[in-house]
């Protein structure tokens, strides 16, 4: 059994890791053929876990619109539930995100909020 039958295996029990993987090898064609609608639901299914990596890569599929309508909002959401986590790299490029889509004006309300939110918790 090759390396992405095993991490497909374990994604579809459940394990997040295996699920932000499978995500990922998804949106780029890694060992499987690409497919953003598959990449979107797997990162979806890993973000709604708390996986801090594949929260932040959902909201660039979000931002981006790749395999699910482009949305502002549910990427800034995604962006700050992803800082929230904890995980240094995951904190920065986060916060970096939200403070770009309020300086360019995208949901530039809802990005204050949090950019502000997330700020103090650091």
């Amino acid at each position: 059994m090759g390396e992405e039958e095993k991490i497909i295996i374990e994604a579809k029990q459940g394990n997040a890791t295996a699920q932000l993987l499978l995500g990922l090898m998804y949106s780029v064609g890694k060992g499987i053929p690409r497919d953003d609608e598959e990449a979107f639901y797997w990162l979806t299914e890993s973000a709604e876990q708390g996986n801090a990596e594949a929260q932040l890569h959902l909201g660039f599929v979000y931002e981006n619109g790749k395999g699910t309508p482009q949305d502002y909002e549910k990427a800034l959401y995604w962006f700050t539930k992803s800082a929230e986590q904890g995980d240094a790299e995951a904190h920065l490029k986060s916060f970096d995100k939200i403070g770009v889509h309020y300086l360019n004006g995208k949901n530039a309300r809802y990005a204050q909020k949090h950019l502000f939110q997330t700020d103090q918790q650091a």
